[in-house]
């Protein structure tokens, strides 16, 4: 799960502040696909970029899903690639050796970017996994509730062996970070 964190707005940033001087040459809008799942967050990133840096146009944001996203992103660098792939799985071996073939060589795990809870069958030992790979600080608890039981998502967290610090960090404490919010406990 940790490498499946490629690209999102860690890329945008990059993109924007120059560092794929040929993608400043040629286009002028950064192109993302990938997961249908990081789709929401991804064009909630792309919108607030968008707002905070005017000079740049807004992102756009497709879907395809995370193999699709990678096969695009892989294909090479310039106009008819995309910027950034979306994941919510990791990159296999094979789609990295594809991206190196074609010139794609500068694949990066994005640290700063926090994944949710949902999305995933309510195994037990899930979030035990998550917080494992990587750390509470980048677990934010998600609901899926449209699609799936609030009860059932709720108790994926609640029902994990974690500390409590580690469980105030999933259920909100860490949103209260990334909001810039004082928590009420």
């Amino acid at each position: 799960m940790r490498n499946a964190l490629y690209a999102s707005a860690a890329a945008i940033a990059l993109a924007a502040f120059g560092t794929t001087a040929a993608f400043a040459q040629s286009r002028d809008t950064i192109q993302v696909a990938g997961s249908s799942t990081v789709l929401p967050f991804a064009s909630i990133v792309a919108e607030e970029f968008g707002a905070v840096f005017p000079e740049f146009k807004t992102p756009v944001v497709g879907s395809g899903g995370t193999g699709g996203g990678f096969s695009q992103f892989c294909q090479g660098v310039g106009d008819n690639t995309i910027d950034i792939a979306n994941a919510s799985r990791a990159i296999k071996d094979s789609e990295l050796e594809t991206c190196k073939a074609n010139g794609v060589a500068d694949v990066q795990d994005c640290p700063n970017v926090l994944v949710d809870t949902s999305g995933s069958q309510p195994e037990q030992g899930i979030v035990e996994w998550a917080v494992a790979q990587l750390g509470a600080e980048r677990l934010v608890y998600g609901s899926d509730v449209v699609g799936r039981d609030f009860g059932t998502q709720i108790g994926r967290v609640l029902g994990a062996r974690l500390t409590a610090r580690q469980r105030d960090l999933i259920l909100g404490g860490n949103a209260c970070r990334l909001l810039r919010l004082e928590a009420t406990r």
